[in-house]
């Protein structure tokens, strides 16, 4: 999808779009990227397997858009063609939290307010380390195709009542046996609910 693949960090990978080519289409690209390395997932997960003892394979993923310095950075002795900046930062700090909420893909709302047709469900709002105000974070499910479709529709209306009523401290336990109930996408969700009921 036209990335740049900047550097493997231990297990981990960084890569960012729109340069060095301009791509008019990079958030998007960066989406779709992300969305076919979590559906490559079982696959590779299934090539790896040697028994069922072994824990399934997973993966995290954090993406946000900004502004950012790109290029050849360091010294005349030695440098690298890379990314630096406040975007590249917090971007790295949503990928952990995809752990923390128990969801594959987790992006900041400068992308969906950059690509408003995908796919979101909404998680919190939080403090990233260095910013001065909050983040709204979102869990990526799937591109416009799947935003449309009347299952994730459903899925998404049980989710924000489930959140509503949390945030008023009413029929939580109903709202949530309601957003379980929605099939997979429900099921996705069951350790970040689990997270929520243990907050509330």
């Amino acid at each position: 999808y036209n990335g740049t693949i900047d550097k493997y960090i231990g297990d981990g990978m960084m890569a960012f779009w729109n340069a060095p080519l301009d791509d008019a289409d990079h958030v998007r690209n960066a989406l779709r990227a992300a969305l076919d390395m979590v559906a490559m997932i079982p696959q590779i997960d299934a090539a790896l397997r040697i028994d069922d003892t072994m824990e399934p394979l997973r993966v995290g993923i954090g993406i946000h858009t900004g502004t950012a310095c790109v290029g050849n950075l360091g010294s005349t002795v030695r440098f690298d063609y890379s990314i630096v900046g406040d975007t590249v930062n917090s971007a790295a700090r949503l990928e952990p939290l995809s752990k923390t909420y128990g969801v594959a893909i987790v992006v900041a709302d400068a992308i969906v307010q950059a690509v408003p047709e995908f796919a979101y469900v909404p998680l919190d709002a939080i403090q990233l380390r260095g910013r001065e105000s909050a983040m709204g974070i979102f869990a990526l499910l799937g591109d416009e195709t799947v935003a449309h479709h009347p299952d994730f529709r459903n899925f998404l209306e049980a989710h924000n009542a489930l959140r509503t009523a949390l945030e008023h401290n009413s029929h939580a336990d109903e709202n949530i046996l309601k957003a379980l109930a929605c099939g997979s996408y429900g099921a996705q969700f069951h350790d970040y609910y689990e997270r929520l009921r243990r907050g509330h």
